[in-house]
């Protein structure tokens, strides 16, 4: 993880294809992503993760943030980091969704 260039668009290709990015929800709840001119998955991996942004209404950054201090001390994306680890649902049955304020469902043991 810690090699991931914000560039890369093997990384960018990988979030956009993401379930739990959404890219319509994206900018409209971050609107400066649209004057940057950058697609919202390339934003969100160059910007977006180091600003703890969510990069859909079904992922909390800044609560995977705070249950990984791994990913805030090694300044990580949360999402691309979650999406390095996450468990197959069909090879670990103990996943969950836990609700977080109504706003946001986020994938958990």
């Amino acid at each position: 993880m810690s090699g991931i260039h914000p560039r890369d668009p093997k990384y960018i290709q990988k979030i956009s294809d993401s379930e739990l990015f959404d890219a319509d929800w994206y900018v409209s709840q971050y609107p400066d992503v649209a004057l940057t001119g950058l697609e919202p998955a390339e934003h969100y991996q160059r910007f977006g993760a180091l600003l703890r942004r969510d990069p859909s209404s079904d992922f909390s950054a800044g609560f995977y943030v705070n249950t990984h201090r791994n990913v805030q001390k090694n300044n990580l994306n949360p999402l691309l980091h979650y999406l390095s680890r996450k468990p197959r649902p069909h090879a670990n049955p103990d996943i969950k969704q836990v609700p977080l304020g109504g706003r946001h469902r986020f994938y958990c043991r």
